[in-house]
């Protein structure tokens, strides 16, 4: 589940939108994953492939409402996907590679695009077909994330892709001195 965690600056990004686009947001029954809302009409792809290729078009992930991503990747297409917090959050990403015989890699980048590093282990998975990959990330630093998707296999891989964020608790002093 997904919850707000903070305000998503979306109001630079309403204005790319027109009133039947944002209508048709609150009427279609898969929601922002469905439609492509969540880039600008110049940005949207006639094609089934709704994620970006590129950070700078990276479909962006809500952080108000559970939704479950599905695309495809290829060799020759990346899927980029971003969220941003604006508070300490745990956030979850959860990854199924749908494939029968490709493998799928995950990578989180942070803000600046470099492959996040958490727990000492920099954030790049091969994930194989028919497999899952569940990451927990704690305390996360306000800031904005991608998570992006790629196969080496020139046939398209399937994927399910979601990314849930709770604000994380605040730290209680222990009264030890420490």
């Amino acid at each position: 589940m997904i919850k707000d965690i903070g305000r998503l600056k979306l109001s630079s990004h309403l204005k790319n939108y027109s009133s039947t686009d944002l209508s048709n947001l609150s009427s279609t029954s898969r929601g922002l994953a469905s439609n492509g809302l969540t880039k600008p009409p110049s940005q949207r792809r006639a094609s089934a492939d709704l994620a970006g290729n590129t950070k700078k078009t990276a479909l962006i992930l809500p952080t108000t409402s559970a939704q479950t991503f599905r695309d495809g990747v290829s060799r020759n297409d990346s899927d980029f996907y971003s969220f941003t917090i604006d508070t300490s959050s745990n956030v979850q990403v959860s990854f199924l590679n749908q494939s029968k015989v490709n493998s799928i890699v995950k990578t989180v980048l942070n803000g600046n695009g470099s492959v996040f590093v958490s727990a000492s282990q920099k954030q790049i998975e091969n994930v194989q077909p028919r497999q899952d990959a569940i990451a927990l990330y704690r305390r996360l630093t306000p800031g904005t994330y991608y998570v992006r998707l790629k196969s080496r296999s020139a046939s398209e891989s399937k994927y399910k892709l979601s990314v849930s964020i709770t604000p994380a608790p605040p730290v209680v002093d222990c009264g030890c001195g420490g």
